[in-house]
């Protein structure tokens, strides 16, 4: 029993910094992906929610062979994650749209937000109350992302006291602030109401692969149906004629 304790301990570390190490992996993966691919970030995004899909579904499979899925955790309703799945391609779509066109540094730090997001969505969906102590590092945490957007805001300042050319760029900076800010809260309400979903099948001990298939698969088709969004000023403005053409020409960036 000690050995296996032992073990145990010895594990949790370990997945720890795994989860650390493929959070960190996958935000500058995807800063990278955003160098060639920075006037298509939905394309970007259809290609993560079919990546996630598939990579998901895979391990479900694999799961409900062996049993450690059932048929009940399957035939759950499919309802709920209409709503995951349009907050989720929502939250993705403006993520990578603000994620291309602000500073390494501003995104990790603004993403913190999910963190008082996520607070806020459980306190009315789940109805959880929070210590003052949690409330203090919620502070801290919205402190520091306050912070990572006073180089913009001061130099917004600047430019209009200097009246020099560069206000155009300056806005515009501060614009995609606005938007990445714009993709933390739906992401945050996703994940509250796959909690929502636990909750309400706590008696069947429901397999998380179940709630990310299921998700993943509607996030892919919102993802898809939002392609319009492109079309929006500020956040594409491709016409929507030419929505065909853009898809195009985006795979073939990608490729």
């Amino acid at each position: 029993m000690t050995a296996q304790a032992n073990n145990n301990s010895a594990v949790v570390p370990i997945l720890m910094a795994s989860v650390v190490c493929a959070a960190v992996s996958n935000t500058i993966v995807r800063r990278i992906a955003l160098v060639p691919l920075k006037h298509y970030p939905y394309l970007l995004t259809q290609m993560q929610g079919l990546i996630y899909a598939l990579v998901y579904g895979s391990i479900l499979f694999h799961r409900y062979r062996d049993g450690a899925v059932t048929v009940e955790m399957l035939r759950i309703s499919k309802r709920p994650f209409l709503w995951i799945g349009f907050w989720d391609s929502l939250g993705d779509i403006l993520g990578n749209i603000g994620t291309s066109h602000l500073p390494g540094y501003q995104t990790p730090l603004l993403a913190k937000l999910n963190i008082i997001f996520t607070a806020v969505f459980s306190n009315w969906i789940l109805k959880r109350t929070y210590s003052l102590s949690q409330v203090g590092a919620m502070a801290v945490v919205l402190c520091g992302s306050v912070v990572s957007i006073l180089p913009s805001v001061l130099g917004r300042i600047l430019v209009v006291e200097g009246g020099d050319g560069e206000s155009a760029s300056t806005t515009s900076s501060l614009f995609y602030v606005g938007v990445y800010v714009a993709s933390v809260a739906p992401t945050a309400l996703a994940f509250v109401l796959k909690e929502e979903i636990f909750e309400c099948h706590r008696h069947l001990n429901l397999d998380i692969f179940v709630v990310n298939t299921y998700g993943s698969v509607v996030s892919l088709a919102f993802t898809i149906l939002l392609l319009p969004l492109a079309s929006v000023p500020g956040i594409g403005e491709v016409p929507l004629r030419e929505l065909a053409a853009y898809t195009r020409n985006g795979l073939d960036c990608f490729m």
